[in-house]
């Protein structure tokens, strides 16, 4: 097995270490995403529903920053002709 990996690196043109970290990194970074999803038991998908259903009566905290003044949300384009062209009359 070893003199197949090293003839198959070797008509790759690369070393036997950069062969095989060519055909592992994929896999390894596959695993790595695959593990860093979130995923819930039954029990906490069942609470999580039952808190967007039912929320938590809101903190102090949480009620001060309803008293905040809003700011308006404005939309803007440093070239607003490349996003709405201008029709010439």
């Amino acid at each position: 097995m070893k003199e197949t990996i090293m003839s198959a690196a070797s008509l790759m043109g690369m070393d036997v270490t950069a062969f095989i970290l060519s055909l592992v990194a994929p896999k390894a970074q596959e695993v790595v995403e695959k593990h860093a999803t979130i995923k819930l038991s039954i029990e906490a998908q069942k609470h999580f529903a039952h808190l967007s259903k039912h929320p938590p009566v809101p903190t102090t905290a949480m009620s001060k920053l309803k008293e905040l003044p809003s700011f308006e949300v404005r939309q803007h384009s440093l070239r607003p002709d490349l996003v709405f062209p201008r029709i010439s009359t």
